[in-house]
């Protein structure tokens, strides 16, 4: 294992779910300023409900990612999805303050490997 692997956060990936809606808006609220104009996530429980169903169409995955402690870190998204022999989707993802810059993303992205 190199270094720079033992060296990222430890992180889970869980699915998008009601659940977490409350956590998820209240970090979307504090990440204002670090998303600026880069990123437009769900900012409302109606459209956070359209998160929900969008990421269970067979064209989307969305996972959002936690912290050693549990806690809403941020979030990954692979869309428009085409399957067979031309393989690909879009990657999105962002992270939630204070976590930006501490390696949560990389090591979900390692994690999640793009296998959904």
């Amino acid at each position: 294992m190199s270094k720079r692997a033992a060296a990222e956060p430890e992180v889970s990936l869980e699915k998008p779910s009601s659940h977490w809606q409350a956590e998820f808006l209240e970090a979307v609220r504090r990440s204002k300023k670090l998303h600026g104009r880069w990123v437009a996530p769900p900012r409302t429980a109606e459209t956070y409900r359209e998160l929900l169903a969008r990421s269970r169409r067979k064209t989307h995955f969305s996972h959002f990612v936690c912290g050693p402690a549990g806690e809403l870190v941020g979030v990954i998204n692979i869309s428009e999805v085409v399957r067979g022999s031309f393989e690909s989707g879009y990657l999105g993802y962002y992270a939630f303050a204070p976590h930006a810059g501490r390696g949560f993303m990389r090591a979900a992205l390692n994690t999640f490997a793009f296998e959904p």
